[in-house]
């Protein structure tokens, strides 16, 4: 288990962290009751299917509407911050939000070929 939220985030893939940071922003946007909806959901159906309005009002955020989410993106994504919400404190969280990654993508090294 990673020590902060800003390493769990780090630990994930450069898309997987870009949508839970999103969909993180979009639940602290809404407030405590959406933090603790998140937190502490266990209905049988799943998120998407058991979340009502709230999960719409998550999902409608525009940031969370950019990623494109499917279902199946949606339903990990919550998830992932649903960990994060029972594991690391809230200022913790905060703070890997607004945290930028260290990850960067590897130079692009282009080779030109000459025929002779």
């Amino acid at each position: 288990m990673s020590e902060t939220a800003m390493e769990y985030l780090e630990s994930l893939d450069q898309s997987t962290r870009s949508m839970v940071k999103n969909m993180m922003k979009s639940i602290f946007d809404l407030g405590e009751n959406y933090v603790e909806f998140v937190r502490d959901f266990n209905g049988k159906n799943g998120f998407l299917f058991s979340g009502g309005k709230k999960m719409d009002n998550i999902m409608n955020n525009e940031l969370v509407m950019r990623d494109g989410h499917s279902g199946c993106s949606a339903s990990i994504t919550m998830r992932n911050c649903q960990y994060m919400l029972g594991n690391f404190p809230i200022n913790d969280i905060e703070t890997g939000l607004f945290h930028e990654s260290s990850f960067q993508e590897p130079e692009k090294i282009f080779i030109k070929i000459i025929k002779t």
